[in-house]
């Protein structure tokens, strides 16, 4: 199998990128096969998934929900399937599938799960500005949320140094 892995340094008030060579390592002793591909800024996920799509059997998204949502952006309509390190904030696509939360638990839970086919959102929407990937459409594999839902995931940016759900516990008691 070939891995593409598709860091996003910046999760978690950069507790990603500061993973960066556990992960290489923990692939190494594993004898996995990869190319390390490091996001830039918003949207950059998406773009990467879709360069190292056409070469890996999986792409691996390495941060939280947001690089999950770009990753998926970017896998669709390819053959490769996506895996997920969960080291995000929320983590609540990891969450929901079951992916452990140390880093070496879901990498041998990763490497030897059985690949699943998941269900994929379309949401439309018209505006006067393009959103950072320039278009007016989405896929989403976790949830959709507008009006509080939308308002809380924006706030948790300012509690992200509290890390995990302590971040988002936070955000709801600030958007209430």
């Amino acid at each position: 199998m070939r891995y593409a892995v598709v860091l996003n340094p910046a999760a978690q008030n950069g507790r990603a990128g500061r993973q960066r060579a556990a992960i290489e390592a923990a692939l190494r002793v594993e004898n996995v096969r990869f190319d390390l591909y490091v996001t830039e800024r918003p949207g950059h996920a998406t773009l990467l998934a879709q360069q190292a799509a056409p070469d890996a059997d999986v792409v691996l998204a390495v941060g939280g929900d947001g690089t999950v949502q770009e990753v998926v952006q970017g896998l669709h309509g390819s053959e490769a399937a996506l895996g997920v390190l969960p080291l995000g904030t929320g983590n609540d696509f990891a969450y929901a599938l079951g992916v452990p939360e140390t880093l070496w638990e879901a990498l041998q839970a990763l490497l030897t799960a059985p690949v699943r086919t998941i269900d994929l959102g379309r949401v439309y929407w018209e505006d006067a500005t393009d959103d950072a990937l320039g278009g007016h459409e989405r896929l989403f594999a976790n949830c959709l949320g507008v009006g509080f839902d939308a308002l809380v995931a924006r706030n948790a940016r300012r509690f992200k140094r509290l890390g995990g759900r302590t971040a988002y516990h936070a955000a709801v008691f600030r958007t209430l």
